[in-house]
């Protein structure tokens, strides 16, 4: 990524707070029972070190009923906060409402290091900043888990992405590299401590440095002969990564204990559905409702009951139909932004390594269309990569559709959006402007009307039922 604009980023931190500020900044005087208000590791009748061993809920690991879900540095913010002020829901809420305008300030960064420019970085950080669906995450206060895991993943991606530039530039690993590569794995921990998506957070350092920064293809890295000391670098940086990644993936399992959680029917009828085909199709197309909320959030709510997603029993549903329609269109924007990667007649550059008499070569820096494909690509990955671990693809979670858990996939949503509308100001200098200025003046409207429906239980229960029925 490009070196950061010190007044650049000090002018996006500034204005995307405003932003957060603005559409988010409605005290909820909901605190969720059973997370906060009778949770002893955040009251503090337990000992500080029991949140260590305990879930989410304040459940012990081992015990049978947990949750299985381990965020021990999230429960202590909340802890922190209850300490300092109680059960006054403004505080936490205010928390929540920082680290919202924080990682919003981290979502344009991260789209300028992808060489998007300075439009579309501020473009895509006001687009997070006001997006709708992130309702659910900042006003409902156990969001805050959420919030905390895509902080410290955007700080790895960014301290890594440091380290990537620093070491393509010097040809080799120094002091600066290593202290860069270190904050990038102690930010992916903390990810990971604070949520379970937070495991993605290294992949995507992955993905970042062969795709973006050295724009070769995974084939290339590794099957390529060692004849080059940068390919040699990124081979061995991609090799560490890779297994901290595996480390931090088996140590989160040993805490399963061999057993993963139960969730009801209410919950989730997948899980107990007995038809595999029903299951499979309505897996494949949860993935379709959720891009669904992120590209048009007039429907939202806390509990996406069963009866809001019925099952597909049938292959005649023509849910299906919409499902084939998305999955051949991700494809095909995958295959248009894998182009590059196929085309090794590009002039040369920092990597160029012989490969069974052929050459592997880097896209060139100065080629407009390597860069852009290979941010869209990264930008692709990140939505889907961050939503895999509540894809309930690879293991069931406690809900079918849930706004928070789209809260870091819509990263890579807001930088291909943010990308497009600056795209669209730069050819259309009239009314491009204008077009970006309403979708976010409506964006923000949105948000500010779904957040009256946290401002107290019964208006919460309400709209959930307005929207979607009872269970």
């Amino acid at each position: 990524m490009p070196e950061p604009n010190g007044q650049r980023v000090t002018f996006t931190i500034r204005q995307l707070y405003i932003q957060s500020d603005t559409a988010f900044t409605f005290p909820s005087p909901c605190l969720h029972r059973r997370a906060i208000v009778t949770n002893g590791d955040v009251r503090g009748t337990t000992p500080l070190t029991a949140v260590l061993r305990h879930d989410f809920w304040g459940t012990p690991l081992e015990h049978a009923g947990s949750h299985g879900s381990y965020r021990p540095l999230t429960v202590l913010t909340f802890r922190v906060t209850h300490a300092l002020v109680g059960l006054r829901p403004a505080a936490y809420h205010a928390t929540n409402v920082l680290l919202h305008a924080a990682c919003s300030a981290l979502v344009a960064e991260t789209a300028a290091g992808l060489s998007a420019g300075r439009r579309a970085a501020l473009l895509s950080g006001a687009l997070f900043a006001v997006h709708p669906v992130h309702a659910e995450a900042v006003a409902g206060l156990v969001g805050r888990a959420d919030l905390l895991a895509l902080l410290f993943t955007l700080c790895s991606l960014l301290s890594y992405a440091r380290q990537a530039r620093a070491r393509r530039a010097a040809g080799g690993w120094g002091g600066p590299e290593r202290r860069w590569l270190a904050a990038a794995l102690g930010s992916a921990v903390l990810a990971v401590l604070c949520k379970e998506q937070g495991i993605t957070a290294l992949p995507l350092c992955l993905l970042y440095d062969v795709w973006v920064n050295s724009r070769i293809s995974l084939t290339a890295l590794i099957t390529s002969r060692l004849q080059d000391k940068r390919l040699q670098r990124l081979r061995q940086c991609c090799a560490l990564v890779a297994l901290a990644c595996c480390a931090l993936l088996a140590a989160r399992l040993s805490l399963l204990r061999g057993r993963l959680p139960w969730f009801s029917a209410a919950d989730n009828p997948v899980a107990s559905c007995d038809s595999r085909l029903s299951r499979a199709l309505t897996l494949l197309h949860l993935p379709v409702v959720s891009a669904g909320l992120l590209l048009l959030p007039s429907q939202l709510s806390y509990d996406w009951a069963e009866t809001a997603v019925p099952l597909i029993t049938q292959l005649g549903d023509l849910r299906n139909v919409v499902s084939a329609v998305f999955y051949v269109g991700l494809a095909v924007m995958f295959y248009a932004a894998c182009h590059p990667f196929s085309d090794t007649s590009s002039a040369s550059s920092s990597i160029n390594v012989n490969h069974n008499n052929n050459t592997v070569k880097r896209t060139a820096d100065t080629g407009a269309d390597g860069p852009g494909r290979a941010s869209l690509l990264f930008a692709l990955s990140f939505a889907v990569l961050m939503f895999l671990p509540a894809s309930n693809l690879f293991f069931y979670v406690g809900f079918l559709v849930a706004e928070r858990a789209l809260y870091a996939p819509s990263v890579g949503f807001c930088l291909l959006v943010g990308a497009g509308l600056a795209l669209a100001e730069s050819r259309w200098r009239r009314i491009g402007p204008t077009l970006s200025v309403l979708l976010l003046a409506v964006l923000a409207a949105r948000t500010v009307v779904r957040n009256q429906d946290w401002r107290d239980d019964r208006a919460l229960y309400t709209a959930g039922i307005r929207h979607s029925p009872a269970k």
